[in-house]
This record gives structure tokens, sequence and C-alpha cells, in this order.
């Protein structure tokens, strides 16, 4: 489903609960839970609180599905779902015949906030019918006028909109904080909203915010002659743009405590009766024809009006960098915006106000970001329009390019205006290897304020060397440094062969975060060489930023002044534990955590170990119980030599994976047996199962003489799955006995012709363990089973081959079975 919603926010759809597919969620048994209620334990995950606390650290998915787990679960979940996501209200809507069906039930905490898109059922496929749709969420659904408090519309027709109006009136006043009207219609329409439809909307007391996106793009017809024969067929784009304007001043005048105002369109809002106004963003939409410039003028006049209100404001413009810029326009009202502390602008290069920037008429300004772009857009030929302001403390800067020639003595000129900044975001964008003297330079100069925290972002990156130069460059700022590289997109070979100098020069910042595409298995090799690098756990599976099999990466210096505090790219709006507070002690008790991610997928137990150092700890721990330790991959060959064995926790070697996926640098099959044979080796007393694929007959021998060389280990069970046809048959020396080894899972393809007993590879292992309890063995073969005394489980499945023509022999089975019945 399309998401209509913001970065962070989810679209909801409703379902019975009675469907199937919620039932069988796999990260929660609700039997199992409903079993346990009286259990001092499933007393704990009742408690509002500790729910409340756990339910914001997971996905909507699995936030949805805890509903079903018991009335106090769904009752927590219901809230925080009407706090995080949109209930899509046109698929409450059926119709049928010539009438609409009832609508269905919905619980009331899931309609806080309400989106109503151009996505309608199946059964609606008319466009009056959607209208009627349209006007029918907002009268239909219950209690929307008293509960609903956010309502997104994104009118996916322009002949939407008076039914839209029209239920708005129909609820009268509501307690609605927030409103949100977003254009997708079609370029060029035809349809013109009519001036009816904009009437007086009843007074909303409770509404604080309005957001207004209207884009209309008209076509441009290449001769006039053709507009002139297709006039009575075509849209009037005389008059096309204006017809918005009274849409919004209908939300303004009935919104008397307006405090924030987004609007992008080709518009200039009259905010008279704005007098709460306190936060603006402005965004003129260019429109090709009749919009080719913004009117400074009506700028001025509308900011004039807010002028004692306005706190915070945003100036940006749609296409601003590709379509004409005007002079530098003298506007001879300037207003003095007494109370505002930040300001924004995005294109420097259309908002040229001369004499407008300045202490006298921003006299409480303490924030600034600018937007630097190249040529005509250039932030140099805006900074003239400047004179110095002493109260600006942060500043954000960000450039599309950062070259040298046109751009001299541009960070003098940034100092000299703003001298007392001690906040300095940087966003840098296209920097490449040749622009780093001029970055150097730059941030030289940038060294004369006295900085009390530095933060950089530098995008589209994609030379590893680049990331290297740009870290010493920024390494000698004061304060607290943090850095990000975003969208990275680099071959493992490139960041291998600098992986030491991006841990070196990251000790002096707070935080160094990498994001971008990034292989897992990629991930899996790398994050070890930097916990024996110094970096501890930084990294390891982060919100999916690219696609579906891509992860995000983090290397958190060691320096940093808060250890445990939250990774921005885990868990939205989560923050550092209190170890004070009373839940925080809840969610750091071993028992609690055990059970709590038990019932977490694997990706999710990955990524709360991240949380701090105790739900590391247990997340360790049940990784190792749960998740094989792929063994092949934590080694790389360089020349005629293997680069060793990488740092790994102990607890994740209690489940080994063997598998024929190795590192790139080993190419050939020797090399591989040689790595196996050396990994083998170093086995822990802590490894307690292991899985082994035989790919290739090389390994079988590796595997074996392995075990010979360790003696009598921790193991409890052993996997061996052979998926080689055709193995030649060997016998094999007896293995050193293996007391704890009591569950054996065999299975062989192979195609030996009068098998009558099991291959030696495979019964030196049952021969190797005298308290086998265990045996699943699949196979063509029948294996010897005198010793197994202890045998009490087994599971035999002939799986015979094309030379076995009989089938199964019952003879060698009931040889099989004899010593055991």
């Amino acid at each position: 489903m399309q998401n209509f919603s913001d970065k962070n926010r989810h679209n909801m759809e409703l379902r019975s609960t009675s469907s199937r597919e919620e039932r069988g969620f796999s990260n929660f048994n609700p039997k199992k839970a409903r079993a346990h209620a009286n259990d001092a334990m499933s007393k704990v995950f009742r408690n509002p609180l500790i729910l409340d606390a756990i339910f914001t650290k997971v996905p909507l998915p699995d936030l949805k599905a805890f509903r079903l787990v018991s009335r106090e679960w769904a009752d927590v979940a219901s809230t925080l779902l009407g706090k995080l996501a949109y209930l899509h209200t046109n698929k409450l809507f059926t119709y049928k015949w010539i009438k609409f069906r009832q609508v269905l039930p919905v619980n009331d905490k899931l309609t806080r906030r309400l989106l109503i898109s151009g996505e309608f059922d199946r059964s609606i496929p008319s466009n009056n019918k959607k209208a009627d749709v349209t006007a029918k969420v907002l009268t239909h659904v219950a209690n929307v006028s008293h509960l609903t408090r956010e309502i997104k519309f994104v009118a996916a027709r322009k002949e939407f909109v008076p039914p839209f109006l029209e239920g708005i009136r129909v609820l009268g006043s509501t307690k609605a904080h927030g409103i949100s009207i977003l254009s997708a219609w079609e370029d060029d329409t035809m349809y013109t909203i009519p001036a009816e439809a904009c009437r007086k909307l009843a007074p909303q007391p409770d509404l604080s915010s309005l957001t207004f996106k209207i884009f209309s793009d008209f076509k441009i017809l290449s001769e006039i002659s053709s507009y002139s024969r297709n006039l009575d067929r075509k849209h009037n784009r005389t008059t096309g743009c204006y017809e918005f304007q009274p849409l919004v001043q209908i939300w303004l005048e009935a919104a008397p405590n307006l405090t924030t105002l987004d609007v992008a369109a080709s518009l200039y809002p009259n905010l008279e009766g704005c007098k709460s106004l306190k936060i603006l963003k402005f965004k003129f939409v260019t429109c090709k024809v009749h919009f080719p410039y913004l009117d400074l003028d009506n700028v001025t006049k509308m900011l004039g009006q807010v002028q004692d209100s306005l706190v915070e404001l945003e100036l940006s413009q749609y296409m601003g960098d590709g379509c004409a810029v005007k002079e530098t326009q003298t506007v001879y009202e300037l207003p003095v915006m007494s109370k505002l502390t930040s300001l924004s602008i995005r294109t420097v290069n259309v908002y040229r106000i001369r004499g407008f920037f300045d202490e006298d008429h921003f006299p409480k300004l303490k924030t600034l970001s600018v937007h630097h772009g190249s040529g005509k857009s250039s932030l140099s030929s805006h900074l003239n329009l400047w004179r110095g302001h002493s109260g600006v403390e942060s500043l954000a800067l960000t450039m599309d390019f950062w070259t040298s020639g046109d751009e001299e003595d541009f960070e003098g000129k940034i100092i000299h205006l703003f001298p007392a900044v001690k906040e300095f975001d940087l966003t840098l964008k296209n920097i490449s290897y040749t622009s780093i003297p001029t970055l150097n330079r730059s941030i030289e100069s940038f060294k004369m304020w006295d900085l009390e925290r530095v933060d950089v972002v530098v995008d589209w990156v994609k030379r590893c060397c680049v990331w290297v130069e740009v870290l010493k460059a920024v390494s000698v700022f004061k304060g607290d440094k943090s850095l990000l590289f975003s969208y990275i997109d680099v071959s493992e070979d490139q960041f291998s062969h600098h992986i030491q100098d991006l841990v070196l020069y990251s000790r002096g910042f707070k935080r160094v975060e990498i994001s971008g595409r990034v292989e897992p298995e990629f991930m899996e090799r790398i994050r070890p060489i930097f916990e024996a690098s110094g970096a501890g756990d930084a990294i390891d599976n982060m919100e999916n930023f690219s696609d579906e099999n891509q992860q995000n990466m983090t290397l958190q210096s060691t320096s940093s002044s808060r250890p445990e505090a939250s990774l921005p790219n885990l868990i939205p709006d989560s923050t550092e534990v209190n170890a004070n507070d009373p839940v925080s002690n809840v969610l750091r008790n071993p028992l609690i955590l055990d059970a709590l991610f038990d019932n977490l997928r694997l990706p999710d137990l990955k990524t709360a170990r991240l949380v701090c150092h105790d739900w590391n700890d247990v997340g360790l721990t049940l990784l190792g119980k749960r998740a094989p330790f792929h063994i092949n991959k934590f080694f790389t060959c360089t020349a005629s030599k293997y680069s060793g064995v990488p740092p790994v926790n102990e607890k994740l070697m209690r489940r080994l994976l063997i598998s024929h996926k190795f590192h790139p640098s080993f190419g050939l099959v020797k090399r591989k047996a040689e790595l196996l044979t050396k990994a083998l080796t170093q086995l822990t007393q802590l490894t307690r199962e292991i899985k082994f694929v035989i790919t290739t007959k090389e390994y079988v021998p590796v595997f074996i003489e392995a075990f010979r060389i360790l003696g009598s280990t921790k193991i409890q069970h052993i996997n061996i799955f052979n998926n080689v046809k055709t193995l030649r048959a060997q016998d094999y020396q007896r293995l050193t006995p293996q007391p704890d080894l009591t569950s054996l899972k065999l299975q062989t393809w192979q195609d030996f012709r009068s098998a009558t007993g099991c291959p030696s590879h495979l019964q030196i292992w049952i021969d190797a363990a005298p308290n086998l309890t265990s045996l699943d063995f699949k196979g063509c073969f029948y294996p010897h089973l005198e010793g197994c005394k202890n045998l009490t489980v087994l599971k035999f499945e002939f799986s015979p081959r094309y030379v076995d023509k009989d089938g199964l022999n019952l003879h060698n089975l009931i040889k099989m079975l004899g010593p055991n019945q």
C-alpha cells in the first residue's frame, strides 16, 4: 500500500480479528500467552507502564499483531497505533448494488489520526461514488468530531475537494489539532473548484496546525495556434492557479488559534487573522507560465502580518534553481520580526531582499540555516545583502558544490557576519577528492569560531579515500563533533582497504555514522574488525535504508560521552535508559528480557542488542542459542596466507554453521579446506551444536581430521548434510569419544551401488557417541547401531536412488533395528 504519511509514520488498515493472517503471526503465540496469564511473569507483561515502554520499541506490523494477545495488550497497542499510524478510512466503505454497506466498526483509539486518499475498495469504481465516500468518511465513522486529532486529505482528483469540505461543515467544530491537504491530481485537469465550495467553515478552536501542498503544474502548448484551437476543450490557464487561494483562506479564517502553517502553493496566504502563528514554512511553487517569479513585495507583506508572533520561519521555492531569477529587489516596507529566533532560507537566489537581513529586522535571531547552491544561486552573492548579526549562535550551511574560484573569502564573509556562532551544522554534497584542499582551507577559517558542537553530513561520496580526508579535515574542529556519510555505495575491497584509517581518525568524534547500500554479508565480516579495533558494538543490523536485503551501518567512536545512548537509525524516538526509573529497572531484569527477547524475530533481536549493555548481554545469549554462527565468512585470505580468526563474542559460538559460502578472497578449494581446519581447531568449550554442509568431497576428511585434533568436546548435536552426489567410499579411523554428543542428524544423497552399510564418514560419528539418545538419519544406507545402547529416538527415512530398483531392503532394516529393539 502506498505510504502517504510522513517519514516516521505509517498507514494502517483494519482487519477482522478472525483473520487467519493475523492469527498466524510469528512473533508471539497468543495461546501460550493466555496459558500463562496467572504466572508472575505474565502479570509483569500486563502492566500498562511496562507494555507502553516495550511497545514503543517495536515496528508497526508487530504492534498490530500484539493486539491479538490479550485485552491488556490490545488496549496499550491500540493507543500507540492511534498515535503512530493513520487509519486509512477509505477502505472502511464498500458498495453493493445501489447502496453503501454499513461501515466496519472501529476501535475509538484508532480514529485519532485519519487518512483520506485516492485508494478505495474495488466495489467503488466510479468517481461519483468515490466522491460520496470522501464525504461519508467524516460523517459516518463514529466520534470523528470528538476523538480525531489529525486528518490528512490526499486529493486524487480536484472533484473530491468539495465533498471533503462539505463533510467538515457537517461535523461543525471538531477537536482536530492538525489538518493536511495534499494535491495528487493530474496536471492540466479541466475541473475547477467552484467558488460556492469554499464557503465559510465552522470555527475550529483546537486547530493549531495546517499543511497545504498544492501543485498545479499546467502543461505548456508549444504553439499559440494550438492553444487557440483547443481553447474550448482546455482548462482556462489564466485563472487556474487562483482557485486555491479561497481554499487555503477558509481554513486560516476557521483556525483562530493557529500556531503552525506549512504551505507549498502558487499563492501568498493572507495571515491577517493569524495572531498566534509561531511557525511558518512557506514554499512558493513556480507555475511555468503564470508565476515565473516570486513577488517579494507580497512575501514581506505576508510576513508583516505575523511579525509580532512568528518565532520560526522557513522560506523556499519549488523549482527555485531551475527558473529565471529576478535581480535583487528593494522592498520599501520591511517588517521587523520582533520574536523570530530561527530562520531557514532554502533557495537564497529568489529571496534577495535588499536591506532586510540584519539585526535591526531580526533582533532575536539565534539560529540561521541557508542553502548554498552554485552560479546565480550562490550564497556569496546573497551574503552581500546581509549586515552583521552578533546574535546568531547556531548556523546550518548546506553546500551543493564545494569548489574554488568564484567563492573567494567566502568563509571570511560568514565569520565576519556571524561572529558569535557556537553550533555549526555543515552539509556537503557532491564533494570529490579535488575538493579536499578547498575544504581544508575553509575549515581552517571556521576554526576562528569558538565552537561547542559541530555536526557534518557528507552525501553521495563513493570513494573511501575521500571519507578519510573528510574525517581528517573535520577532526580539527573544537567541541563535540559528529560526522555522517550518507547514501554511500562502495565495494567491500575499497572499504576494507581504508577501514583502519576510518577507525583511527574517528577517535576524537562523538559519533561517526556510515549509512547506505551495504550487503548484509559484508556487515557480518567487518563487524569483528571494528570491535577488535576499539569501536565497540558499533555496527549491527540497522533500519532498512535502501533495498530489502541491504542495511545501514554505524561506526561509533569509543570516545563518546554517552556510550549507551540509542542510535538514531535503530529505534525512532528512543532515549537513553534511566537506571533510576522503575520501568527501566524492569526492562533491565535478565528474566524479563529473556522472556521478551525469546519472542522476537532474529532481525529484531539483533537490533535490540544496541539499546544498552544489559540488552546486549541477554540478546547475545539468545542469539547464540537460536542462530547458527556462519564461521566460513569470518576469514579473509591475502596473498599466500589467511588473515586469522577475527575476535568473536563467545556466546555467539554456541551454534556453528559450516557451508559452501566463503569470503571472495578464497578462490581455491584447497585454501578453503585449510581454512576449515584452522577454524574448527579453535572452537571454544561453549560450542554445543555444529551443522556441516558437504558441498565438495575435499571438505569431508578436513572436518573429520579437525575433530580428531580437538579430541573430546562439549558438543551435544551434530548435523551433517551431504550435498555431493558422488563421494568416494573410504575408511576413516575412529574418533575420540564424544560423551556429550547425544543428538545426530545425518542426511546423504550419495549414489553408491550395492550399498548395504553406512559409509565410514557418517558411521564414525555414531560410533563416537556412547551416550547418543537421538538419531535422525536420511539416505539410502542402513547405519550400524550396535553401540547405541542409550538410543531412545530414531528417525529413519530411506531415500532410494535409481540403482535401488527393489527399494527398501526389509532384511537390512530389521538387522539395523535388532540391537535396539
